[in-house]
């Protein structure tokens, strides 16, 4: 068997959006800006890891990811690369939505239908698990597998990070509750073909100088 150096990747949730803090739906047809405290998030972010020699950055094609990981770019003149495949689970008729008790029961049932393995099940008009993953696929497959990086940072959103994480570490995608995540959270991976491990579980080590 080929032995393939181990490629470390920082994999990043978006800073907080008014629409997080509201509660609600944004998905990836909400084109949202962080607020006030998703900016200190980025920023705290850019300081506690600003000295680690990263060669690439990922981000998804909505404004919030750019956003948080713009001091990077700013400042350290990071190369980034914005692709619609890193983008947040459509979430169909529900986005933009301030969530009503009816839709939070809803999303409740989908998240358990989801972990006993139907996750082709999705809301009207929206994206399943299953295609997102095959997104995620295209992404492992085009940027991460191929790149000549040992270093990434990869900044998205938080159901599609779930799902990225369960096909770094070769598990099925209902298994995707076990990543739990706080904006600006970091998951630190050392990846290879054959293996991957996690360093770093829903960090959020760099946020305690907001907090």
């Amino acid at each position: 068997m080929t032995h393939h150096p181990y490629k470390t990747i920082f994999l990043i949730r978006h800073g907080q959006t008014d629409y997080n803090k509201k509660g609600m739906i944004q998905g990836s047809g909400i084109d949202s800006s962080l607020n006030r405290l998703g900016q200190r998030q980025a920023e705290a972010f850019y300081q506690y890891y600003q000295n680690v020699p990263f060669e690439h950055i990922f981000i998804s094609q909505l404004r919030r990811t750019y956003q948080s990981i713009q001091p990077f770019i700013e400042k350290s003149n990071l190369p980034f690369t914005a692709t619609p495949l890193l983008n947040e689970i459509h979430w169909g008729n529900q986005e933009g939505k301030r969530p009503s008790l009816k839709m939070k029961r809803t999303y409740e049932e989908m998240v358990q239908v989801w972990a006993k393995g139907d996750t082709h099940y999705k809301v009207a008009e929206g994206e399943s698990p299953e295609e997102v993953a095959l997104r995620m696929q295209q992404f492992v497959q085009n940027y991460i597998a191929p790149a000549p990086y040992r270093r990434m940072l990869i900044c998205s959103h938080g159901r599609s990070m779930r799902i990225l994480l369960c096909l770094l570490l070769q598990k099925p995608i209902s298994a995707m509750e076990e990543f739990p995540h706080y904006n600006l959270c970091l998951y630190k991976i050392h990846w290879t073909p054959e293996k991957t491990e996690i360093l770093l579980h829903n960090s959020t080590d760099h946020l305690q100088s907001l907090s």
